[in-house]
């Protein structure tokens, strides 16, 4: 989902939810201008972008529901495919109830599914959220379990969560690791992006 980016750019640079979206829109044009792209990607921005304004949930929630409807405003037309926000709607209903997290893995991998679809990450990733707000590495670590698109459900549901709360950190150890297998330094790679 080519979201993220544009979205960190707009926060970064104050600008509103408008421009945000429109941003947004911009980066998905060229590749992903469908009504089921548009739909989960401006969703899924408004999310994030609410997240760090310290949005609740439920008003995390909200803004997805703004999101996704300017999305689908901006499509050329409406596809015949599995809308985000009706699988949101949802989700938000079947999470009341009580649900191990194999429960949970499975009906998203058997009956939402977690494809590349726009929809069924979307959902994911948000089932993966709503299931335990804010525990970034526990939803990052059941994204990596639930099978289909999971580096794209992982990084989206990850994103979402540390933008919720920062006091739920993917614990230094892990990091290490990551960063030494894959001979990251993202301290360098910061200060050449300000230069």
């Amino acid at each position: 989902m080519r979201t993220l980016a544009p979205t960190l750019y707009a926060l970064a640079k104050n600008l509103d939810r408008r421009q945000m979206l429109e941003m947004v829109v911009t980066c998905l044009t060229p590749t992903h201008y469908t009504s089921q792209a548009l739909e989960a990607a401006c969703a899924y921005a408004c999310a994030v972008a609410e997240a760090v304004q310290g949005g609740s949930v439920a008003e995390i929630i909200e803004a997805a529901y703004e999101g996704g409807r300017y999305g689908l405003s901006q499509a050329p037309y409406q596809a015949c495919a599995a809308s985000s926000l009706g699988r949101l709607t949802f989700l938000v209903e079947y999470l009341k109830g009580e649900h191990s997290e194999d429960e949970l893995l499975g009906f998203l991998y058997s009956v939402l599914g977690t494809g590349l679809e726009s929809a069924d990450v979307f959902s994911s990733v948000f089932a993966l959220f709503l299931y335990d707000p804010g525990q970034t590495f526990r939803s990052i670590c059941l994204a990596t379990r639930v099978g289909g698109d999971t580096d794209t459900i992982a990084a989206l549901v990850g994103a979402l969560n540390r933008s919720y709360t920062l006091d739920s950190p993917i614990p230094a150890s892990v990091l290490d690791t990551v960063y030494r297998v894959n001979n990251l330094n993202l301290v360098e790679l910061s200060e050449a992006l300000k230069g």
